[in-house]
């Protein structure tokens, strides 16, 4: 039987090969940076984790450990030791669960705020635990003579936790992709699955090892052996796990030789004939987005895919309930108990088959039995529609055009502020679909519906964004709003999102940069050198509008919301119709109006503006406030933005 010694000696030089993999993983990701695309900042951090756990072997090689014992060092390293070990197993859940998340709700883009909820949760857990350990004083020496938990303290235990709460949620992400994948994503899961097979099956049999030991009292136990082969291994199998992909070898292998001319070639002209297959005209399934491919390589590839494809459902669906041209008109009694009324749309094949011979775009593989669309309050917005000039033609023509499929990836985006909102604009930027969640459509169908309704018909220059339609995509809950667009053709506009506000409102630019197309905020529209330059009577009238506007949003305790600002260069001239845009007598134009209205003044909104007044201590000026003080406010920051153009 081999000897402790041994034993470390051969965790020493495997975990060295693990540390290497691990190493070489996470700096992949450098390499090849569209692999930081969401969730490979958890798949990153996760492989840093691991390189750290594998080096917790070195503390068992005789002359560190006898040095790290001798200086009271044991028990600290343990404790990093520990820690790291478990961050490890957090990341993956967290990797696990934003899966979940993906595959249930498909158009859910608000990767940031969990991000940092699973940062913090992770370092959180973890703390806890080793702390745990400290407060019973099971740090030192392990059975393998690494600097660990004490095997014959009650801390050990603490190694179980992953097994009983880690496991079951990394293997029911493996379920649910296996029921829910379709053909494109079998690569990239099946890496996936093999991860957390591997982890799963090596560090239980290596954890399950360990506390054998403890209870068998024979000097010669062949279960220590096979615990630390495992365990050094896990970093290598994860990283081959992680690394098996054709094409992403492929990518890393040009990536690495691109300055070598034949292997330069060979991939310019692969991706030439890519090109060109992209470029094909013709009907078929090359003109689908990349959502069709087969060579989905990445995670962050199979997440972006997932969200294309829920972006097609949505304008494959609202096409189709745009598809008839009659919408309910004026024989409908306007009652807001409406609010409570839906119109399911349900779809067929066929309908599919149709929008795609018309358009010349293959969207059959779109449709499955389950695809649904709900609409709310159908009533009331198809005279909302009728009543501010939004006929059902230009909206159908809007939503279903080869130019909104075929440049899906620009039209698409995650900037909806701190909601982090998914926001589709169409082709000839008339209209945004937006999501919003569950509350605020609750709130806004039964709270606010009536009052925003009798404030737009008769208010016919409130700046107020028209909401056309809310709806919500099945089977995945997907709310939705339909309304027009304030900002068209931004990529030539100074864009500011002003609240009347100046904590935190810099936009990560800093104050002193203006640049076209990005949406700044109040403190660099305090550094910007422009002004809106109108005639006395118009400027006059867009206060009037902004106070009437803020009054009805105080009246139903909304706040939070703001008025969106655009400066177009000079050279610019529009080429369709917005109500929004406004220009002076010298011919400078201007676009401008208010949106974000869901927000209601609630209990977490109180207790956010509580913290932040401890931590910030400028009351007057957060951008949280309750509707009375956040209405004043607003409304008294806007004479400043306007300059009488003489």
């Amino acid at each position: 039987m081999a000897s402790l010694d041994q034993i470390v000696t051969l965790g020493v030089v495997l975990a060295s090969v693990s540390f290497v993999f691990s190493i070489a993983t996470a700096m992949v990701h450098f390499l090849i940076p569209k692999m930081m695309d969401h969730p490979g900042q958890l798949v990153f951090i996760q492989c840093l984790t691991q390189a750290m756990y594998d080096l917790h072997w070195f503390s068992g090689e005789e002359r560190i450990h006898t040095f790290l014992v001798d200086n009271n060092l044991c028990e600290v390293i343990g404790g990093f030791n520990v820690f790291f070990f478990l961050l490890a197993w957090n990341y993956l859940v967290a990797l696990s669960l934003e899966i979940i998340i993906k595959l249930t709700f498909n158009g859910d883009t608000a990767y940031l705020t969990r991000l940092r909820i699973y940062h913090a949760l992770s370092s959180f857990i973890a703390f806890f635990l080793v702390l745990i350990v400290i407060i019973v004083g099971s740090f030192g020496t392990s059975h393998l003579r690494t600097c660990f938990i004490n095997p014959q303290t009650s801390g050990h235990y603490i190694e179980f936790v992953p097994l009983v709460v880690h496991l079951p949620i990394m293997w029911s992400s493996v379920v649910i992709a296996v029921r829910k994948i379709e053909n494109a994503y079998a690569k990239v899961m099946f890496n996936y699955t093999m991860v957390i097979l591997c982890i799963s099956s090596i560090w239980t049999i290596s954890t399950l090892a360990s506390v054998l030991d403890v209870f068998n009292e024979q000097e010669e136990n062949v279960v220590v052996p096979i615990g630390v082969i495992l365990g050094c291994l896990s970093g290598i199998v994860v990283a081959v796990a992680r690394l098996s992909n054709k094409e992403l070898l492929l990518e890393i292998y040009v990536t690495l030789f691109k300055r070598k001319g034949i292997i330069q070639r060979e991939y310019n002209i692969s991706m030439q004939q890519d090109l060109l297959t992209k470029s094909n005209i013709s009907l078929g399934p090359d003109l689908l987005p990349s959502r069709f491919s087969k060579n989905i390589s990445y995670l962050g590839d199979f997440f972006h895919d997932l969200t294309e494809k829920t972006v097609l459902e949505i304008l494959c669906t609202l096409s189709l309930r745009f598809e008839n041209l009659n919408d309910w008109t004026d024989l409908y009694e306007i009652t807001f108990e409406s609010f409570k009324m839906h119109r399911l749309f349900s779809f067929q094949l066929n309908d599919f088959k149709r929008i795609s011979l018309y358009h010349g775009i293959d969207l059959n593989k779109l449709y499955y039995p389950e695809l649904k669309l709900k609409e709310w309050a159908p009533d009331i917005f198809a005279s909302l529609r009728q009543k501010t000039g939004v006929s059902v033609q230009e909206l159908y023509r809007s939503l279903i055009n080869k130019e909104n499929l075929d440049s899906i990836n620009v039209r698409q985006s995650n900037q909806g502020g701190k909601s982090q909102a998914f926001i589709y604009t169409t082709s000839d930027e008339k209209f945004i679909i937006k999501t919003m969640t569950a509350t605020e459509r609750k709130f806004f169908l039964k709270d606010f519906l009536g009052i925003y309704y009798n404030h737009i018909i008769t208010n016919p220059d409130s700046l107020i964004v028209r909401i056309l339609g809310i709806f919500t995509l099945l089977p995945f809950n997907v709310n939705l709003i339909l309304m027009e667009n304030i900002i068209p053709n931004k990529s030539k506009a100074y864009i500011f999102d002003l609240k009347g506000s100046t904590v935190g409102r810099t936009s990560c630019f800093g104050a002193e940069m203006s640049l076209l197309g990005v949406v700044q905020k109040d403190n660099n529209f305090r550094e910007f050198s422009q002004r809106v330059r109108l005639n006395e009577n118009l400027k006059t009238s867009l206060i009037k509008a902004i106070n009437s506007d803020s009054e009805m949003l105080r009246s139903v305790d909304i706040m939070d919301y703001s008025l969106i600002l655009a400066f177009y260069q000079e050279s610019w001239a529009p080429n369709i119709k917005c109500r929004y845009l406004q220009f002076s007598p010298t011919g400078l134009c201007y676009s401008l109006g208010i949106i974000d209205i869901f927000q209601e003044y609630t209990f977490k909104k109180a207790t956010e503006k509580a913290i932040k007044t401890v931590l910030k201590g400028k009351n007057k000026d957060l951008s949280v406030a309750n509707p009375a003080e956040y209405g004043e406010r607003f409304c008294k920051f806007f004479p400043y933005i306007f300059q009488e153009d003489q």
